[in-house]
């Protein structure tokens, strides 16, 4: 009788809380698709704001069943040549973005992106196509290699919509800088601040 009752707990002691498997929490990773940011940067000198569209191209692939969006590409600039016409000094930037770092919460996040790309500096009207190698007839735009770096803070609002602010700060190298008019240095720092939406 003994023997058969010990039979009868084995089932409700394989059950106890030391030996059930504890699932590992979901990560609180940030997912972010597309995002359009109006900002100032230091490199604009035509009081115009700076605006920024990035997308994550690559979002269709799936990562541990997530979307990947550690990498996005972005473009920035006042809108010289669409926009407007302003011939004040302006830079826009090119790059493709790598998220290196994110400490995330159920609702906020901070992440550390790094990019690489291109600049185009104008002191002039905005001429089509992008220069690298010289500054044009009138040395009014060229356009070199730009490495950046970018804090950006992420909110949850609702409907899978978050508000994002971005702090970048940035290095170009224009070969061809003194060759513009004015002439400017070949190596051309930018510091920027961005706030916007996206999903």
């Amino acid at each position: 009788m003994l023997v058969v009752s010990m039979l009868m707990t084995l089932p409700f002691v394989s059950q106890t809380p030391t030996m059930q498997k504890v699932a590992a929490p979901e990560s609180n990773s940030k997912i972010n698709f597309v995002n359009l940011r109006v900002g100032a940067s230091s490199a604009d000198d035509n009081g115009r704001p700076q605006l920024c569209l990035e997308v994550a191209p690559l979002a269709f692939l799936k990562v541990q069943d997530r979307p990947f969006t550690r990498v996005s590409v972005e473009a920035c600039g006042t809108g010289a040549g669409v926009l407007h016409d302003d011939p004040a000094p302006e830079m826009a930037h090119f790059r493709v973005k790598a998220r290196v770092w994110e400490w995330a919460r159920a609702d906020w996040g901070l992440q550390l992106l790094g990019g690489l790309g291109w600049a185009e500096l104008q002191v002039g009207r905005d001429r089509a196509g992008f220069r690298f190698s010289d500054a044009g007839p009138e040395g009014s735009d060229t356009s070199g290699p730009e490495a950046s770096a970018h804090l950006r803070g992420m909110f949850d609002v609702a409907y899978g919509t978050e508000v994002l602010v971005e702090l970048t700060g940035a290095a170009a190298y224009l070969p061809a800088a003194r060759s513009l008019i004015p002439s400017k240095h070949p190596v051309q720092p930018s510091l920027s601040i961005s706030l916007g939406f996206g999903f």
